[in-house]
């Protein structure tokens, strides 16, 4: 998941405004808009340099490097996520991954993501994170925002200037505004973790949304109600 905000300016991209109020409810399909996202994940990760993997991300603590490996780790889980497996049985890194192939790793999990969500009944069937149970169609929304995020974390920290398809964009916004729907993040959190055992540890997984213009690129709007400063 996303955490904290940064300063970074953000990536120059080509995007449109937004006008979605509710998650899926774009002309793309919700698998189709995470490819889409993964695709750009892969691209942004094979032009990284090994001399950028130690740098900061605007996602502390994780520095470049580990947020490659980390982007694999949460495709994974939408592939298990598809199939039903127990959320004990999800993996919580990709340390199997050699620094320098993420990308490639990125494109294998996003098949084998392909082929766990083929069956479009899934986007109707209940399905649970680690937060809740929600439709398969707000989950693929859910992880499209977390590649698009990370993705422009990734941007940010290493002077990348990557391109989303506005409905990628519009799709994540609509359901992280869904997921999060107030500024603030603590009460969110804090209703969520009522419910779950004590030794889950407490922490705030996603910032108070930074303010932008209305106006603001879409890209902007999206990377502020995530937590960061665009």
């Amino acid at each position: 998941m996303t955490t904290t905000p940064d300063t970074t300016k953000t990536p120059d991209t080509t995007t449109t405004p937004d006008t979605t109020t509710a998650p899926g409810s774009t002309s793309m399909e919700p698998l189709a808009r995470l490819s889409a996202a993964v695709g750009v994940a892969a691209t942004t990760i094979d032009a990284l340099d090994p001399a950028q993997y130690d740098r900061p991300t605007p996602c502390p603590p994780m520095s470049v490097g580990a947020l490659a490996e980390h982007l694999v780790m949460a495709l994974r889980r939408v592939a298990l996520a598809g199939r039903d497996v127990p959320l004990a049985e999800w993996p919580i890194d990709a340390a199997d991954v050699a620094a320098g192939t993420w990308g490639d790793a990125l494109r294998v999990a996003g098949s084998d993501v392909e082929q766990a969500w083929a069956d479009p009944a899934l986007l109707e069937r209940p399905t649970t994170l680690p937060w809740g149970t929600f439709p398969g169609r707000e989950v693929l929304d859910v992880y499209t925002n977390e590649m698009v995020i990370h993705t422009w974390d990734l941007a940010t920290a290493t002077d990348q200037h990557p391109e989303w398809d506005p409905a990628v964009l519009e799709a994540s916004l609509a359901v992280m505004h869904a997921q999060l729907p107030i500024p603030v993040r603590a009460p969110i959190w804090e209703a969520v973790y009522a419910g779950m055992p004590a030794e889950v540890p407490r922490d705030i997984p996603f910032a108070d949304a930074v303010d932008v213009a209305e106006d603001a690129p879409l890209i902007d709007r999206l990377v502020a109600w995530n937590g960061r400063t665009p």
